[in-house]
């Protein structure tokens, strides 16, 4: 069970490691808890975290949760080689 602010820096290593035991098929359950804003008035918009959650959400939605992991994974990567501070 992983309970993290998928916009924070602090929850890449978790939720790449995630995805690690995904791809290399490994013999255990996951849970993902994302810890974002609960204030239903704050949007996307405001909160990078409520962004990624939903970005999350519509990817599993259309593909698959994999896909959905796999988005936030890239989103993580391409935040940390451009530098933005979270």
């Amino acid at each position: 069970m992983i309970l993290a602010n998928p916009a924070k820096k602090e929850a890449r290593p978790l939720l790449k490691l995630a995805e690690s035991f995904y791809v290399h098929a490994a013999p255990l359950r996951m849970g993902l808890v994302f810890a974002v804003n609960p204030d239903q008035s704050v949007t996307g918009n405001m909160d990078a975290g409520v962004a990624l959650l939903n970005a999350f959400n519509y990817v599993s939605e259309v593909k698959d949760a994999y896909s959905g992991l796999a988005f936030i994974t890239d989103v993580s990567l391409q935040i940390y080689y451009l530098g933005v501070k979270t």
